[in-house]
């Protein structure tokens, strides 16, 4: 089975969490892509993948800047778990990411990994 989701473009991994004094937290930015992301994950069946998978996560490139693709998978892999879609991100046998100019969102499949 292969499952497809289209989300927004995730955060940078440097805009995730913010530290104050001891505490650290999740940064207003990714609560609220967390958030966006509901309506998109739940628009589509919800598998809660407990086996090992494979993922391809495709990132509108959202600038031209110099932007590294692997800082954008760690806020993919979480919310996939956060909304049940994945039961644990330590069962991605492989990640492949790529960005494109020819979309604006995130497009992620995921389907399970051959033994």
């Amino acid at each position: 089975m292969i499952y497809s989701y289209n989300l927004p473009v995730p955060p940078s991994v440097n805009a995730l969490w913010r530290i104050s004094g001891r505490r650290m937290y999740r940064s207003k930015k990714y609560m609220e892509w967390i958030a966006a992301c509901n309506e998109h994950i739940y628009a589509e069946d919800v598998p809660g993948i407990d086996y090992p998978f494979n993922i391809e996560i495709i990132v509108g490139r959202p600038s031209k800047r110099r932007m590294d693709i692997d800082n954008r998978s760690k806020a993919v892999m979480d919310v996939l778990q956060h909304y049940g879609v994945i039961a644990d991100d330590c069962l991605a046998n492989r990640i492949t990411m790529m960005w494109s100019n020819d979309i604006s969102d995130c497009q992620i499949t995921i389907w399970k990994a051959e033994e």
